[in-house]
Order: C-alpha cells, then structure tokens, then sequence
C-alpha cells in the first residue's frame, strides 16, 4: 500500500510540475493506473480520501485528455471510470490541439494588428512559428507512438 501511495504522489507532483496539472489529477491517475477495474467516484473518493466535488472535477478533465474514460458497466447504476488504454497517445494528441490553438490565435491576432504595432506583430510571428513546429512535431510523436503502441497491442 506505501509504493501505491508513493506513486500516487510522486504522480500527482510530476503531472502538476510537468503538464501543469493540478496535483490530485495525478493522484486519481495512479488510482485508475493501479486499479484493475474500473472505479466509481465514490470509490476513488474513499480511496483517495478528498472530497467527492474534488474527484468530479478532475475525472472532468482526465476525460478531457482522455487518458481516463467513463464506462458503463452491466449491472452497475453508476458510471465507472478506467484508465484508457491509449492514454499516453491521448494526452499528446490534447496537447498538440491546445497548441494548434494557441498558433489559431496568433494568426487570428496578427491579422488585426496594424502596422504601427511592429513590435508586437514579430512577437506574435514569433508565437506562430513556435506552436506550428511545436503542433507539427507533437503530432509526428503522436502518430508515431500510436503506430508503435497498436503494433505492441497486435503481438501475441
């Protein structure tokens, strides 16, 4: 039980760290990474030991990402969720959508800015070439792990 609640920690702290997540999102990652079946809310609340808002708003944004996705299992009242199996491909294929729209607003942005705001207009050319090679690269990673990861789930 203490590498669990280990790894629930060290997890919630590198996700707040790294994808600037809040620190229970990791925690209820590790949850659903650890746990064999799926788990209600009420169950990773008791699990977890927060609070059951708490819990609702982060599976809201796991789904978000899709590295967790909500299940309905026969004969359970009450939605389940499960870590997905293709989280890791899903949160670099979110993040690369949060960058192409970050480069959207650049673009958006330098369009309306007049010529006597020079400045600005390289800053935001600046912003734009960044998230394009940015979305571009990611979405390479993305596709390349994908392929690698259904070629792993194929193997006997």
């Amino acid at each position: 039980m203490a590498l669990s609640e280990d790894f629930a920690e060290d997890l919630g702290s590198a996700l707040a760290t790294f994808l600037l997540w809040p620190p229970m999102a990791g925690r209820v990652s590790a949850a659903l990474m650890m746990s064999p079946e799926p788990l209600t809310l009420a169950e990773l609340q008791a699990r977890l030991g927060v609070s059951g808002g708490s819990i609702s708003e982060m599976t809201r944004m796991l789904l978000t990402t899709g590295v967790i996705r909500r299940i309905k299992t026969p004969g359970v009242r009450r939605a389940q969720f499960e870590w997905a199996p293709d989280a890791w491909v899903n949160c670099v294929k979110h993040t690369a959508t949060q960058m192409a729209q970050l480069r959207d607003l650049a673009i958006g942005t330098g369009d309306q800015v007049d010529d006597s705001e020079a400045l600005f207009r390289n800053r935001l050319q600046e912003m734009q070439h960044y998230y394009e090679l940015m979305t571009k690269r990611l979405s390479e990673l993305a596709a390349e792990y994908e392929t690698a990861f259904n070629r792993a789930q194929e193997a006997p």
